[in-house]
Parts: structure tokens; C-alpha cells; sequence
């Protein structure tokens, strides 16, 4: 519709020059079929059953002076996107959780990836969710944009916008899309024991 086109770049523009809208990374709701965006009052959400993986993020690895030997602790986060593990940049906890109270500010390594990723806190996290302890997805989950904004976590986007894995993951996920990269990711956690 070439009148709504341009009544739709006619807006932007205005915007634009008060200064009002600005380019920047940004959750959308977005459609690899149609390749669009679609806006949040277009969502409907629906309620359905899935599954929860439970995966063990490894704290940094500590040498006890004492004794001379490593300790090995983890933290355990359940998920229903394990293919957005690539592109975490934290995991969080509630303050008032005191499960995880000793956590809090401590590195952990992400599984697969290896990469140093903090344990923040945050009051967004659902203590009696999963575990209590969530993955911080920035790239791909709104609440997780959030938290990055607040903690100043990298965002890092591992889906593209044909829901295939981006190169900023793994070179065996490049290109799965995401049901095929969670099967191999949890294929590979699971042979990671």
C-alpha cells in the first residue's frame, strides 16, 4: 500500500529530526517467514507445554592454597531456549534469593562457549522459577534486554533473522536453525556431562 508506505516513512522522518527515534539494537517481534516485523499488539500469545533443560554453568575454576586442588562448583539454570545459551552474557538471581547470596558477583564459564560470564542480581528473576538462576540472553528475550540495560551486558545476536545461528556462535551451530541447533547443543551438554 503506497499510501501507508508513505505515511509510515513520512512519520519516521519527523521523529527523526526532533530527535525522538534513533537506530539501535532493540527486540522486535520478528517473522523469519514473512521476514518482517510484527508489532506487539499483533502477538497473541499462547499458552503451551514444553520442556525444561536444566544445565550446569561451572564456576571459574579456583585453586585452593590450602590443600592445592581445584574446586569445581556450578550454578544450575533451567531454560526452554537452550539454543540462546551461545548468546549469553550473565546469569542472574534474585538479591532476596539467599540460595545464591554467596554467587552474587562471581564468574561463571559458559558451557560450549567457554566464555567469563558474571552472576548478577536482579529483582526481575522469578526465585521460583526453574532453579531461581536464569540465563541473560540480551539479543533474544525481552525481560533479558532489560537486565543487560540496567547491568551494561553485551549483547550478543546468535539467531539471524532467518532464525538460522549467526557466526558469533560455535562454527558445528552455524547456520542450524534453532530447533536444529537445540538438539545439538543438547546433545553436546549432555556428552559434557
Amino acid at each position: 500500500d503506497k499510501n501507508y508506505v508513505k505515511a509510515v516513512q513520512t512519520a519516521f522522518n519527523h521523529y527523526y529530526k526532533k530527535g525522538w527515534i534513533y537506530q539501535g539494537p532493540r527486540i522486535v517481534n520478528w517473522c523469519p517467514r514473512c521476514a518482517t516485523a510484527i508489532s506487539d499488539i499483533e502477538v497473541k500469545y499462547v499458552p503451551h507445554k514444553t520442556k525444561l533443560w536444566y544445565i550446569r554453568y561451572s564456576l571459574k575454576t579456583q585453586i585452593n592454597t590450602n590443600k592445592n586442588t581445584k574446586r569445581h562448583k556450578y550454578i544450575v539454570v533451567a531454560t526452554t531456549r537452550p539454543e540462546t545459551m551461545l548468546g549469553d552474557t550473565a546469569v542472574a538471581v534474585n538479591p532476596k534469593d539467599k540460595r545464591y547470596k554467596n554467587l552474587i558477583n562471581k564468574t561463571i564459564i559458559l558451557p560450549l562457549m567457554n566464555r567469563e560470564i558474571p552472576i548478577i542480581a536482579d529483582r526481575l528473576v522469578d526465585s521460583e522459577f526453574g532453579t531461581g538462576a536464569v540465563k541473560i540472553t540480551p539479543a533474544h528475550d525481552l525481560t533479558d534486554y532489560e537486565m543487560a540495560q540496567k547491568h551494561n551486558l553485551e549483547i550478543i545476536q546468535v539467531i539471524d533473522e532467518k532464525g538460522k545461528i549467526t557466526k558469533a556462535a560455535l562454527l558445528p551451530y552455524q547456520g542450524l536453525n534453532t530447533l536444529e541447533a537445540r538438539e545439538k547443543i543438547i546433545e553436546d551438554l549432555k556428552n559434557l556431562n
